[in-house]
């Protein structure tokens, strides 16, 4: 776990010292109070909640709040996200994968229309494996390039599990647009790694999908060869070559790798003022980095408080004792 540290210091009718050691589950806050002979030991402790320790569990209840908590997760299922007001579920794998589109191969998924046109996958806020979906376009604005920062391919029965870096691309599903788009994409299919990668990085000959440029509509179609990979859900392609056409019981899936969220930071104290008991203290700040929140301070001396607010613990207050 990243930690980070920082020491502000006061006296109390003589002398004191206050120690903060701050990590992303727990910030300790040790003050020791001399007063002529005696010692004095106080603690407080919060909880610091951030994006990158699990503040929320991605539960129904306790939506994710960015993409990045993602990463966290270590048991594939379906999770809960809210991103500044917008929400939606899905599934995330054991690698912290999040699920954008799925087909199934022997569903039908969209009626053309004069050769041209289809409905494509279903657009949607609530994302399964056990039908046809992709997330709605407004979902996908949030999958930018400072979010994410791979794109995966897979299939149910083995014949993909390749992945790709280009930030062209990335910003096509941010945008709704198909991963390929013609001629002008033959150099981003070689970015391709990976099982399957071959199928995805033939060089199309023609200058853009006839079936549409929407990913629900065409997520890959590399135009004029039959040996490359044709994911097109208006036309109900869902084929690793379309030389071997749709394969019985196969499932297409899409997914994006978001960005670890940064690890928390606190920054060093404001000031380092001297008090007496009954005399206010005199403001300590920290400017902190990734956290939401602080838990209710316990354990520091009467009169003494800890709060955080706008990215800043603020320890003020006035002690009216010393205490063991």
């Amino acid at each position: 776990m990243a930690k980070a540290f920082f020491e502000a210091s006061f006296l109390v009718c003589k002398m004191a010292l206050l120690l903060v050691t701050v990590s992303e589950e727990k910030a300790v806050i040790r003050m020791k109070l001399k007063n002529k002979s005696k010692s004095f030991l106080f603690l407080l402790s919060f909880a610091l909640i951030t994006q990158f320790s699990f503040s929320q569990s991605g539960s129904s209840g306790s939506p994710f709040t960015s993409l990045g908590q993602a990463r966290n997760v270590t048991v594939a299922g379906t999770y809960y996200f809210n991103i500044s007001g917008t929400t939606f579920s899905t599934r995330v794998d054991a690698s912290g994968y999040v699920l954008v589109a799925v087909d199934l191969a022997s569903v039908s998924t969209g009626t053309s229309v004069n050769g041209n046109v289809a409905t494509g996958l279903p657009q949607v806020t609530s994302l399964v494996t056990t039908t046809d979906g992709i997330l709605n376009p407004t979902i996908l604005t949030n999958f930018t390039t400072t979010y994410v920062d791979q794109i995966k391919f897979t299939s149910e029965i083995g014949d993909f599990n390749t992945t790709n870096t280009n930030s062209t691309l990335i910003t096509r599903i941010s945008n709704n647009a198909s991963l390929y788009l013609g001629l002008i994409d033959n150099a981003l299919n070689n970015d391709w790694t990976g099982t399957g990668s071959s199928y995805l990085q033939v060089d199309g000959t023609g200058t853009s999908s006839t079936w549409g440029t929407t990913l629900n509509l065409t997520v890959f179609h590399p135009p004029g060869r039959g040996d490359g990979t044709h994911w097109m859900p208006g036309i109900n392609w869902v084929q690793v070559t379309n030389n071997m056409g749709n394969k019985a019981g196969d499932i297409f899936y899409l997914w994006v790798r978001p960005i670890v969220a940064v690890d928390n930071t606190v920054g060093a104290a404001s000031s380092t003022p001297t008090v007496c008991i009954n005399t206010a203290l005199t403001n300590i700040t920290h400017t902190t980095t990734g956290a939401t929140g602080i838990g209710t301070p316990t354990g520091l001396p009467p009169g003494i408080g800890a709060a955080w607010a706008s990215n800043t613990i603020t320890i003020s207050g006035t002690p009216t004792a010393s205490g063991t």
